[in-house]
This record gives C-alpha cells, structure tokens and sequence, in this order.
C-alpha cells in the first residue's frame, strides 16, 4: 500500500501480557519498525516482555524504531518496558544490545514515553543500553521517564538514559532516574552527548 499520508501507529500492545517472549536466533527484535520517508505518528503502543537469550549471537532488541522518516510525525505516549537481552553484543550506536526509543530521522515529537525495566545481561561482553537513543533531528524531546536500566556489571557495559549522536534537537523535562537497577553497569550517564 502506498499513501502520501503520515500513517498512524496507535494503541497497540506488542509482546507478552505477561511473560516473556524469547528468542533464540541470531537477529534482532523490533516493536515497532518505521522505515518510509513519509513517517507516522506511533502513539499509545505498549512494547513488552520481548527477551533474547542467545548468548552466542550480537543481536539487539529495539521497542520503537523510526529509521528513515523526513515529517511532522510524533512518537509520544508510549510505554516500553521489560525488554532483556542476553546476547554478547558490543555495539554502542544503532545496533546496541537494546534501545527502548531509536530515531535516526527527522521528526517532531519525541514526547510523554515511559520507558523501564531494560536489562543487558551479556556475560563477555561490554553491552550498551539506551533508554532513547537520538541521532536525527527532533523538535522536543519533552517528558519522557526513564528508569530502571540495567547492565552486567561485571563486563564494563554503559547504560544511557539519553544517548545523543548527532542531529539538531531540544531536550527538555525529562525525568531520568538510573543507578538503582540490582545489576548497575560502569558508567551510567543520565543524558550522553557524544556530538556536542
């Protein structure tokens, strides 16, 4: 189906009610994917319980992903949490173990998410884990709460609550609490800014 309409990605629940959904391949895992110029507005989706437990694998799981969109959409008002992920994955960018929130586009609004409980358990190697990872252009990033990152501690992983890589955005209101997880990775950054 073609359109020149934003389309729209709304009220949705993705994953598990309960427990986890595991996946034992090489790949990786995505909630929501947006890959089309034009975009879509993805508000109110639950992304949950999706887990990956290959440890022979690099994979990496990702709740909300809008890849490629050039427009005026919006990713606000969703909830992605209990994502874990237990393969050895060393990527700390697009590819990272998990991003509850990636964008690489530019859009309008990233805004009132709620992202938590996100665990990297890699046994060998240094895994990264961002709440939003951000490296296009986004008008506001506003009130997003994030919380409750988690990464092996023991193999020097980084978890991010904000990972800025590039593009042209505002930050504000954003609520981030990290450093309480049972599992603390070394370092914790609250917001990282690697573009200046």
């Amino acid at each position: 189906m073609c359109s020149s309409d934003l389309s729209t990605i709304s009220g949705n629940s993705i994953g598990s009610p309960s427990a986890p959904i595991s996946l034992l391949g090489t790949g990786s895992a995505m909630g929501i994917y947006n890959a089309n110029t034009i975009g879509a507005n993805i508000t109110g989706n639950s992304i949950k319980n999706i887990s990956i437990n290959n440890s022979t694998s690099a994979g990496s799981i990702l709740g909300i992903n809008v890849a490629a969109a050039i427009s005026t959409n919006v990713i606000n008002g969703n909830s992605v949490f209990s994502l874990s992920n237990n393969a050895n994955n060393t990527s700390a960018t697009t590819t990272a173990a998990i991003a509850g929130i990636q964008n690489i586009s530019t859009i309008s609004s990233i805004s009132n998410n709620n992202i938590y409980s996100l665990t990297y358990g890699g046994a060998t190697a240094a895994g990264t884990v961002h709440g939003i990872y951000n490296s296009g252009s986004v008008t506001s990033v506003n009130a997003n709460l994030i919380y409750d990152l988690s990464a092996s501690a023991s193999t020097a992983s980084i978890a991010n609550g904000i990972y800025v890589n590039g593009g042209t955005s505002k930050y504000s209101n954003n609520l981030v609490r990290l450093g309480t997880a049972s599992a603390v990775a070394s370092p914790i950054n609250g917001v990282y800014d690697v573009t200046g």
